[in-house]
């Protein structure tokens, strides 16, 4: 038997089923629901038929919505792609959003040890430059520096004095 007498009676095979069940119940067949045939598919992957060949199925519109042995009647290789892409950008786009965070937070630590002010106040590049905005909403829209300031005194606490400030105690 030569290679076209294989694939005549392959494509004999699988054009005599009628039903998509049947059809990806035969080996190396692949449904095409539009024209409601069964072709043969080859491929070792048959999700990617379409990939390969713009022929897979008879009429050109339904050469994405086969359907193939491992998914069954009901899945087309276009919603399979498409599921497939959409989980893997989520997973993208949220392995990037936790490296942000994870780059700010390494950020905010390593910074927080340097004098940035003339005050004698610790303040970090991320929290005087946009840290405070990004992290307190009660800061957001505020552009000025005495509001970040006063806000910062009044939260803490461990840096005020006991008694009320240096110029007044002195002023006794």
């Amino acid at each position: 038997m030569t290679t076209l007498d294989n694939d005549d009676s392959l494509l004999l095979r699988c054009w005599r089923q009628q039903f998509c069940s049947s059809c990806l119940n035969t080996q190396s067949c692949n449904w095409c629901p539009f024209t409601q045939s069964c072709t043969p598919n080859t491929y070792s992957i048959p999700l990617l038929a379409p990939v390969y060949d713009e022929n897979i199925c008879p009429h050109w519109a339904e050469r994405w919505e086969v359907r193939t042995r491992p998914l069954g009647c009901q899945v087309s290789t276009i919603t399979a792609l498409s599921v497939i892409i959409s989980v893997l950008s989520t997973l993208t786009v949220m392995g990037l959003i936790w490296l942000i965070i994870i780059t700010a937070k390494q950020l905010k630590r390593g910074m927080s040890s340097q004098d940035w002010g003339g005050n004698g106040e610790d303040q970090t590049w991320l929290s005087y430059a946009w840290g405070s905005r990004l992290w307190d909403p009660r800061e957001w829209g505020s552009t000025s520096t005495t509001a970040r300031n006063s806000h910062r005194r009044s939260t803490s606490s461990e840096q005020d004095p006991l008694l009320g400030t240096p110029t007044t105690r002195s002023s006794l």
